[in-house]
């Protein structure tokens, strides 16, 4: 048996297929996952400009392996898209 109580809050939320949850934290919590979160992205934007500068790099493009090219242009992608969803995570 359990005991609950319903509080409406976008504290945390976890996705269950259509619907979602949300779990409420205390501010100690909050922050130390904002920190956390301001971090991630710290380290994804210093990858974005890895990367960018990388493929800026036309000896690198024109002499590496296609798949190195890719693989590059792949991490780029990815980051940015971590990045858009780590700073919409921190509007939260």
């Amino acid at each position: 048996m359990s005991n609950s109580e319903y509080f409406k809050n976008k504290d945390f939320l976890i996705s269950l297929g259509e619907d979602s949850l949300f779990i409420k934290q205390s501010d100690e919590l909050k922050e130390q996952n904002k920190k956390e979160l301001l971090n991630k992205i710290e380290q994804i934007k210093f990858e974005i400009n890895r990367a960018k500068n990388i493929l800026a790099n036309e000896r690198f493009v024109a002499s590496a392996p296609a798949e190195k090219v890719q693989a590059e242009k792949d991490k780029l992608e990815k980051y940015t898209n971590d990045l858009k969803k780590y700073e919409e995570e921190l509007k939260w």
